[in-house]
C-alpha cells in the first residue's frame, strides 16, 4: 500500500480502524473493547452481557475518573455497531 496523501486521506475517511482512532470517544471505545474482548478473552458476548460490562465500565469512568458518559450503555453499543462505524457486529 502506498502512503501517498490521497491514499491516506481515503483511509482516514473510510477505514473503520482509522475512524475509531479519531472518534470523539475513541479512548472509551478502545479501552472497553480491549478489556472485554482481549483481556477477558471473549470472542462473542450477548448484548445483555456486553451492556452490563459497559455499564460497569462507564460507572467506573464516571465515578473514579470524573468522566461524563451519561447515556445508556445500549446507546453506545448500538452506535458502535452501526453500519457507518462497524466496530462491533450484531448477529
Amino acid at each position: 500500500m502506498a502512503f501517498d496523501y490521497q491514499t491516506l486521506t481515503q483511509l482516514k475517511k473510510n477505514h473503520p480502524a482509522w475512524r475509531l482512532m479519531t472518534a470523539d470517544h475513541g479512548p472509551l471505545i478502545l479501552s472497553f473493547l480491549d478489556r472485554v474482548f482481549k483481556e477477558e478473552n471473549h470472542r462473542t458476548l450477548s448484548e445483555s452481557q456486553l451492556s452490563m460490562r459497559l455499564e460497569d465500565f462507564l460507572y467506573h469512568l464516571n465515578q473514579v475518573d470524573g468522566e461524563d458518559f451519561p447515556r445508556d450503555p445500549r446507546f453506545y453499543l448500538d452506535d458502535w455497531a452501526s453500519d457507518d462505524k462497524g466496530w462491533l457486529r450484531k448477529f
